[in-house]
Parts: structure tokens; C-alpha cells; sequence
């Protein structure tokens, strides 16, 4: 539940994730039952407890939405599964970066808009590497992969995301009461976070009954994130001829 989980994430070429959100026309798909306990008018701790309950049965974890930071905005459609396998688009400004792990190895291809940035941070060599980059995929067996594959880890491991959500150590919630939600009857939470800078005006969803899985964090002006959960994916490394040969450590 911690909104600070994709605000710290650091992407290559000073590209940063921040994560919230305002309602979109985003749909949700939830794969939590329509019954069980109740998840409305939980104290903080209840609410962090119930959290970690549903989360230690959680098998994926689908994240969607657009933010904003510092004028900047963050798009990302991640799909994360317990298996350690991850795929999925972050597109940060102009640039467009997908991604593919499995097999405990990290893919990250050079879009056209990717390329453009390598070039502008690579000096007299920036035609070179844009020319033979772009539509490729690179490997974290390679030097270059390796750092790639560190930025993004936070973000495509099930293991580091879920447990960074369910810290709770800075986000504050109290109960709003119930609603609906793209057809869903949700329990809402009203975000009282400080964060070092005052109130937020988050909300964050969960289903009325069942598995206490977020389904939406609404932060306002700074965008939304959907979350869907339990629904892992088949994940296909690129074909060899469409990962490059680059140097390895």
C-alpha cells in the first residue's frame, strides 16, 4: 500500500517513476472473491494486517497508471509474477522502455525514443550506439544489462515489490467508508500521508469483501494506479537473434 514504492524507483538515464493517482478511465480486472470479512472501517493496523494476510497468497501482481512528477509524466503497465518472471512498458516523457525478465535474466529493449536518450548521454560514440541499439533487446549478462537490470529490480521482482508494499512504515490511511467502483463494491481509504510536505489527497480501494488486495490508489493530480492481483502470465524471453552480443564483466 505504500505509494513511495514507485516514487524512490531510479530508472536509467534519470528517468523517474513517481506513483499516485487521480480516477482515469482505467478499468480494473479483480481477481479477489466477492466475499469473506470486511475490509471497510479498518484502523491503520487492521488494515496493514489484513494487508499482509491476502499478500502472503498472492502468486502475481499487475500494475497500471499514469503519474506525475515535476511536470514530468510516468506510464507504466508492469505485469509481476511470483515465479520471478516480469514484462511489461514504462514510458517516462518521450521515452518508451519495455522490458522482459525470466529465467533470472533481465531483457531491456532500445525503442527509438530509448535510443535517442542513450545518445544524448553518450558522447562522440552516440550515433554508434543508437544506430545499433535500436528494435534490439539487451541482456543483463552484459556489462551494460547488468546496470539496467539493477535499476529496474525494485519495480519487476514479486518478492522486493510486495514486501515494499506491505511495509506501511510512512503511508497513514483512515476509513472513508464504502462505493463503487468500475461496477466493484470497494471499502476507500482516505490517504493522510505527510510525506514531508503536507497532506496528500490520496484514496486508496480495496474490494468490500474478500482479500484485502488494493484494486486502485487515487492520488489526485498526481495520477492512478490499478492494481490487479493473482492472475500471473506465461513470460517468453526475446528470440536470440534480437538480443545483442555485448561485452560481459
Amino acid at each position: 500500500m505504500r505509494r513511495s514504492v514507485l516514487a524512490a524507483a531510479l530508472i536509467p538515464c534519470a528517468l523517474v517513476l513517481t506513483a499516485c493517482g487521480s480516477k482515469s478511465a482505467t478499468t480494473a480486472t479483480v481477481s479477489t472473491v466477492a466475499s469473506g470479512p470486511s475490509n471497510a472501517g479498518l484502523s491503520q493496523a487492521q488494515l496493514l494486517a489484513r494487508f499482509k494476510t491476502a499478500l502472503a497468497s498472492a502468486t502475481a501482481l499487475h500494475i497500471k497508471g499514469t503519474m506525475s512528477e515535476s511536470g514530468t509524466s510516468t506510464t507504466m503497465d508492469l505485469q509481476i509474477n511470483k515465479d520471478g518472471s516480469a514484462d511489461g512498458t514504462i514510458v517516462s516523457g518521450a521515452t518508451t522502455i519495455p522490458m522482459i525478465v525470466t529465467g533470472g535474466v533481465t531483457y531491456v529493449q532500445v525503442t527509438p525514443s530509448f535510443a535517442t536518450t542513450i545518445k544524448s548521454q553518450a558522447g562522440s560514440d552516440a550515433s554508434l550506439v543508437s544506430e545499433i541499439m535500436t528494435g534490439k533487446w539487451i541482456s543483463s549478462k552484459s556489462t551494460i544489462g547488468s546496470s539496467l537490470a539493477g535499476s529496474f529490480s525494485s519495480l519487476t521482482d514479486f518478492s522486493s515489490m510486495t514486501s515494499q508494499l506491505a511495509s506501511g512504515s510512512s503511508d497513514k490511511f483512515t476509513a472513508m467508508g464504502t462505493s463503487t467502483v468500475n461496477g466493484q463494491q470497494v471499502a476507500q481509504y482516505k490517504d493522510v500521508s505527510t510525506d514531508g510536505g503536507g497532506p496528500t489527497d490520496g484514496v486508496l480501494d480495496l474490494p468490500l469483501n474478500g482479500l484485502a488486495l488494493p484494486i486502485e490508489e487515487d492520488g489526485g493530480s498526481q495520477g492512478t494506479v490499478v492494481f490487479t492481483w493473482n492472475q500471473p502470465t506465461k513470460v517468453t524471453a526475446p528470440a536470440a537473434a534480437d538480443i545483442l552480443n555485448l561485452p560481459t564483466s
